[in-house]
């Protein structure tokens, strides 16, 4: 599957140019190319969702304000699948 044009992906869906990706580095920065974009910004918290549940990585870190990480956390843990209303 491809990333959705909404940038949210799915609970329980596989994207295997991810997994792919997952699986052949140590290390995988997220970056923010683009201001404004809601897109981004969604498919921003769907890939660290994703990663931390669809493959082998063991290490995520997420460089964000402690409030901000709180908002994120139903997210992030599949508890929900809105984004929080303010991005981190």
């Amino acid at each position: 599957m491809a990333i959705p044009r909404s940038g949210v992906i799915p609970n329980n869906v596989k994207v295997p140019p991810l997994d792919e990706l997952a699986a052949r580095v140590r290390v995988l920065g997220l970056g923010e190319p683009t201001h404004g974009s809601r897109e981004f910004g969604d498919l921003r918290f769907s890939l660290p969702r994703y990663l931390s549940n669809d493959t082998d990585l063991e290490v995520l870190a997420i460089e964000a304000s402690a409030s901000s990480l709180r908002q994120l956390a139903p997210y992030l843990n599949g508890e929900t699948e809105r984004t929080p209303a303010s991005h981190v």
